[in-house]
């Protein structure tokens, strides 16, 4: 499904069932992990190529693994985009069930479908700020606290040395990521 499914040309809601809606969020959760898969295979393919190209002198050899860099890099900027996309589409349908689920009757976006589609289609757009703008067009509450965010928090630390290791890096993911942090 894509942004055209999920509504109607007015703004309003495409009638969708539950069990619809958990069906396709079981649908893009397998499509994920094989996008996943797939590129974690052509980041490898990237890095060997480099790394074979680094140990050898040959310019014909250097040539082909650049090539083939060169196309790693190309088909990892299209699965990115692709997950991108697809993360857009589990957040659209996480939302609808919440609606569904919370037994809250969904109000059609009207007027801000086309900035929504925009937002959908813009790979500029995180997930996350998408999440907000279909939140708020939908009138659902904004999370108070947001896993995913703390997650790339702990990483973000971690790259800067501030955590001795990727285990206590992951302590405190595990004692932080129970509790949303009071500002």
């Amino acid at each position: 499904m894509s942004f055209s499914t999920w509504f109607k040309p007015d703004g309003a809601l495409q009638e969708l069932s539950t069990d619809d809606l958990r069906r396709e969020e079981h649908r893009l959760k397998i499509r994920e992990e094989q996008l996943v898969a797939r590129l974690q295979q052509v980041l490898g393919d990237k890095e060997e190529a480099f790394r074979r190209g680094a140990e050898h002198r040959s310019l014909s050899l250097r040539r082909i693994l650049a090539r083939k860099f060169a196309t790693g890099a190309a088909d990892q900027l299209l699965l990115e985009r692709d997950l991108l996309r697809l993360g857009k589409d589990l957040v659209t349908v996480r939302a609808f069930l919440s609606l569904s689920e919370g037994s809250k009757k969904p109000k059609g976006v009207g007027d801000q479908v086309a900035e929504l589609q925009v937002a959908y289609e813009d790979d500029k757009v995180g997930e996350s700020s998408y999440r907000d703008s279909l939140g708020k067009s939908l009138g659902l509450a904004a999370p108070d606290f947001d896993p995913v965010a703390e997650v790339f928090r702990v990483w973000r630390a971690l790259d800067k040395g501030e955590f001795a290791s990727v285990a206590d890096a992951r302590q405190a993911l595990v004692e932080n990521g129970s509790k949303p942090e009071k500002g």
